[in-house]
């Protein structure tokens, strides 16, 4: 008995963490709400990148590393022209997570 109260237990917590993820189209448009903004919006928004690499067509690719790690690619005038989240669901994917370390731009 006790087995199996246990088991319930972890599934119900398992569903209550797996519904508060977003989709991986979710994530798209959320990270993706960057592009076509300045990447001086986004620096003033995250904070500075922890890595930047200047491209050959100037373009410059940003990425902000941590439990999330997020990769920015702009054009060579800055504006910002892809947005890739990589890690778990649960750290990119997690709304009020990604809003509190990502938030999408003010307007």
């Amino acid at each position: 008995m006790k087995r199996l109260l246990c088991s319930i237990a972890l599934i119900i917590t398992m569903s209550i963490v797996a519904g508060c993820a977003m989709t991986q189209h979710q994530m798209d448009d959320y990270y993706g709400s960057w592009i076509g903004h300045h990447l001086d919006e986004l620096i003033k928004s995250w904070g500075s990148p922890d890595r930047t690499s200047d491209l050959d067509d100037g373009s410059v690719v940003a990425t902000y590393d941590g439990k999330c790690t997020v990769s920015v690619i702009t054009t060579k005038d800055k504006i910002i022209e892809n947005v890739s989240p990589k890690g778990s669901t649960f750290w990119c994917g997690d709304p009020y997570r990604s809003e509190e370390f990502f938030p999408k731009p003010t307007n």
